[in-house]
């Protein structure tokens, strides 16, 4: 039997700056489809697309996907990944993986392994001690929608503004970050995998 430790990524929203990124901690006994739901549940994400985790090796590229977000009639070519452990899919620090989030904005996260260490029996993961930066609003228009609702903040553009408030409801600030303690996550964890 493998022994249980803790893997601790560094998860960054890769072409954001200043750069949106979290620390998650969870067990390696978790599988790459339970890394999405801490994902999206400390990036800030609400699960309203697809996503897919691609592994580069060397000249070998290795994509998890689940199969019921194939095309109906086209065969299956992913690896399913609720069977992927995480100790099976990363072996040393600096491992990485890249997870897509939402096909049409494109959301790319660098996920690096940056420690392992043993279970702290004080501590309930999964958990997101900390991280930097509001995750950019669903469907805001990937990168460059992102970076034109920045320039609006910036340069108060209050026209432009109020479209955006309109659209999502309430004020964006992309400075704020929550760091839940680990009570918290985990209830907005297990909320987030009932869906």
């Amino acid at each position: 039997m493998k022994r249980t430790l803790i893997f601790v990524f560094e998860v960054i929203l890769k072409d954001t700056n200043p750069a949106v990124w979290r620390i998650v901690e969870l067990k390696n006994s978790m599988n790459l489809h339970e890394l999405h739901g801490v994902i999206q549940s400390a990036m800030g994400w609400k699960n309203c697309h697809l996503h897919q985790f691609t592994q580069q090796i060397g000249d070998n590229e290795t994509e998890y996907l689940l199969e019921e977000f194939n095309m109906p009639g086209e065969p299956y070519y992913g690896n399913d990944p609720r069977k992927f452990k995480l100790r099976d899919v990363f072996n040393q620090i600096g491992d990485q993986i890249t997870y897509l989030y939402d096909f049409g904005d494109c959301w790319e996260h660098d996920v690096i392994l940056k420690g392992i260490r043993p279970v702290d029996t004080r501590t309930t993961y999964p958990t997101c001690p900390t991280g930097a930066r509001a995750c950019p609003p669903e469907d805001v228009g990937g990168t460059h929608g992102y970076e034109q609702l920045l320039h609006f903040i910036e340069t108060k553009n209050k026209a432009e503004l109020a479209d955006y408030k309109d659209w999502l409801g309430h004020d964006y600030n992309p400075d704020y970050f929550e760091a839940y303690n680990d009570y918290f996550f985990n209830k907005k964890y297990k909320r987030f995998m009932r869906i």
